[in-house]
């Protein structure tokens, strides 16, 4: 098993080690290595610094016709170690990374035979072979050899047929690969290895090859996808305000050291919140430690005021944040205490690294830390293919699919507002300097409304501040950074074109309100699909304030225009849901689309009766609850209505864990053979549903 490797990995963020042997001949039965060599692939180029390369002595004679390949002769490799004085340096170089190699099924099964001539247990390598990623992209190559597909990538090859020269190429040509396979959608591990099985058993298929005519490499040579992991959901069930201790401990400045340890004493706590500015809109924080610190160092200390030692600023999270990512906010600044405010940014509690959370932390760092803290496309492509570990375990702990999708949709706002940081940093190293004016970049879609799951594609925009006129050009180039780290690291380019990097969803504020206004204004069928996306945004990064102020000038606006709450009420009863009238799943290729013909609708009618009464809530579910208490229609109804959303939105997530699972491109559609009895009474049950929130919405009389 190869250690952190999920199917759900992207490409990019793996780090696999490269190998290539040279040999006595190519019959992996009877045939001996005499020359391996490995070196690593690492955020994104090829190290070559840190190599293992050896000759290996077989005991056997080398054939002309061998050595006229690769050049080596008998006696080059007399005083040379055997690939059992070899094998251990050689395991500790590959560790348990994935193996990459070209044609490297012969590699593997060459060297398990070497594994078993020396006694040593075989170390099940997982593998992606580079003949066949090339395969997969270009199907139209007049042969996969080494030679042939790097001429095609424009790699040059040094050192031909040495093993640390073959390697070196075959690093090359992975890297090359990468864009070329995203831009076909294989972007992670799993979607390789299916893809490249299919190639594999393509070739056998057309050749009429058994694996013995291909070398004695069996099918057991391309490695199984590794298995999910699992890992405690505590913190990612559960967010800073269910912990938190309220309300917080704070303290005048000028109490004394002694006074404020009795008083951590009294109440069993062990910070507290110095009051600096004497209105609380200044805070510093003193804990048990810089108590102690300073008793010890200072004779008198007891009577040293705290506004002297307070340290600031005081680090705070919001409390409806994930516990995990208080978990890595700490971790990061290694501090054990946060602040956590409310929505005004009022300081409303406080959380601490106590036992029960440190307990079970560990888990959740890699999630916690590095999304917020990742340098590189990389290492955020790595943290982001966890997410399907995290959806499995709380999935598998029963946890409702409307706190799973939120966790998700809390990452994928993470990783967006990372993609603007580094998108300016290198707007500055490109030379245009730091933003021309404020600016905030908004998540759309069920990315907004915190309902995403594990097909999301990019559905941004961006606002700028009115009055500078350099500001769009600025913006135009940020924006396409932005886009392209997302899709790198694995939320691809929105099809419909919904991104910041596009000039239709990226304006001024005076620019943004008019924009709307020309929407509700005209209510044609496109506008009516923009606003469907629009009206759910959330605020990720930049300055809050313009956010803020274009959503509720885009909510007022709505209120004042009755038509297009009516149309935009007749578009949600349009989706017909995938249901016959025997009651049958409609499907395609054996899979029913869940999405648009079932929770799409219960989305819109969402959004449609929130628009018309004022709910000022973005989640579907709460936009439902919010109309059962304002009386719009039946309680019950609501109820079944928002049961509904949860069951289909379950089915989807599931059927998306098994795609990724087994390097399927993961989708909204569900694969109807695959589901129980139970479940596709569940589903169709679900479906029938569709009608109540349609009837509601349709009312002509519930919409002026």
């Amino acid at each position: 098993m190869v250690d952190d490797l999920q199917s759900s990995t992207p490409l990019i963020a793996l780090e696999p080690v490269v190998i290539d042997t040279e040999t006595t001949g190519l019959d992996v039965a009877q045939d001996r290595i005499i020359q391996i060599a490995a070196l690593r692939v690492a955020a994104g180029v090829v190290d070559s610094e840190k190599v293992f390369d050896g000759l290996i002595n077989p005991g056997v004679e080398i054939p002309i016709s061998a050595t006229g390949i690769h050049g080596i002769l008998t006696e080059d490799i007399a005083q040379a170690e055997d690939f059992g004085g070899v094998v251990d340096s050689f395991l500790d170089f590959t560790g348990e990374s994935l193996v990459v190699g070209h044609h490297v099924a012969f590699d593997v099964a060459i060297l398990r035979r070497e594994f078993s001539l020396s006694h040593r247990e075989w170390p099940a390598f997982q593998t992606l072979d580079t003949m066949l990623l090339a395969r997969i992209v270009n199907p139209f190559l007049p042969n996969y050899s080494l030679d042939v597909v790097a001429a095609w990538l424009g790699v040059k090859i040094q050192n031909r047929h040495t093993a640390l020269g073959d390697a070196t190429a075959t690093g090359q040509i992975y890297l090359a690969l990468l864009p070329r396979l995203r831009e076909i959608g294989v972007r992670t591990y799993g979607e390789a290895y299916r893809a490249s099985l299919s190639a594999f058993q393509k070739i056998k298929s057309q050749a009429g090859m058994s694996a013995a005519a291909m070398g004695g490499i069996a099918d057991a040579d391309i490695d199984a996808l590794p298995s999910v992991q699992r890992i405690d959901s505590f913190p990612f069930k559960y967010r800073v305000e269910d912990v938190m201790s309220s309300p917080p401990l704070v303290v005048s400045k000028q109490t004394t050291a002694g006074q404020l340890a009795e008083t951590l004493s009294n109440q069993n706590k062990s910070a507290a919140f110095i009051d600096l500015s004497g209105d609380r809109e200044c805070l510093g924080i003193v804990t048990e430690r810089d108590l102690m610190r300073l008793l010890i160092k200072e004779p008198g200390g007891e009577f040293t005021e705290v506004g002297q030692i307070a340290k600031t600023p005081l680090q705070t999270i919001e409390k409806s944040a994930f516990i995990f990512k208080a978990l890595g906010q700490m971790h990061n600044a290694a501090i054990r205490h946060l602040g956590v405010t409310d929505d005004r940014d009022v300081v409303v509690g406080a959380i601490t690294s106590g036992d029960l959370l440190r307990q079970r932390a560990e888990d959740a760092l890699n999630m916690g830390v590095t999304l917020d803290q990742a340098g590189s496309v990389e290492s955020l492509a790595k943290i982001w293919g966890r997410l399907p570990t995290v959806a499995r375990s709380l999935l598998n702990e029963d946890v409702a699919v409307t706190h799973i999708a939120a966790v998700i949709s809390d990452q994928l706002a993470t990783l967006t507002r990372r993609a603007a940081e580094l998108a300016e940093q290198q707007m500055r190293e490109r030379g245009h300097g730091a933003p021309p004016t404020k600016y905030a970049v908004l998540l759309l879609g069920s990315g907004g409304r915190g309902e995403t799951l594990l097909a999301p594609d990019q559905d941004n925009a961006l606002v700028y501040e009115d009055g500078n006129e350099n500001a769009e050009t600025w913006f135009a180039e940020f924006g396409q950074i932005m886009s392209e780290t997302l899709d790198v690291v694995g939320v691809p380019y929105c099809k419909g074109g919904v991104m910041a990097s596009n000039a239709q969803w990226r304006h001024s504020v005076s620019n943004w309100k008019k924009t709307v206004r020309d929407w509700l204004g005209r209510a044609e069928w496109e506008d009516l699909c923009y606003v469907d996306i629009f009206y759910d945004f959330s605020f990720v990064f930049g300055d809050h304030t313009l956010a803020r102020d274009l959503r509720e000038y885009a909510y007022a606006l709505s209120g004042k225009a009755p038509g297009f709450i009516r149309q935009l009420s007749a578009l949600a009863t349009m989706y017909d849901p995938p249901i016959n009238i025997f009651g049958i799943l409609k499907t395609e290729n054996g899979r029913a689309d869940l999405k648009h013909g079932g929770a799409l609708p219960i989305v819109s009618g969402a959004r449609v009766l929130a628009l018309n009464y004022g709910i000022s809530e973005s989640a579907t579910r709460r936009r439902l609850r919010g109309a059962r208490k304002l009386g719009i229609a039946d309680s019950d109804d609501l109820e079944a209505v928002e049961e509904a959303h949860s069951i289909l939105l379950r089915a989807i997530l599931e059927q998306q864990l098994i795609d990724l699972e087994t390097g399927v491109e993961p989708s909204n559609s569900v694969d109807v053979k695959r589901l129980s009895k139970r479940k596709r009474l569940a589903i169709k049950g679900a479906l029938k549903r569709i009608e109540i929130i349609k009837t509601v919405v349709g009312d002509p009389m519930a919409f002026g």
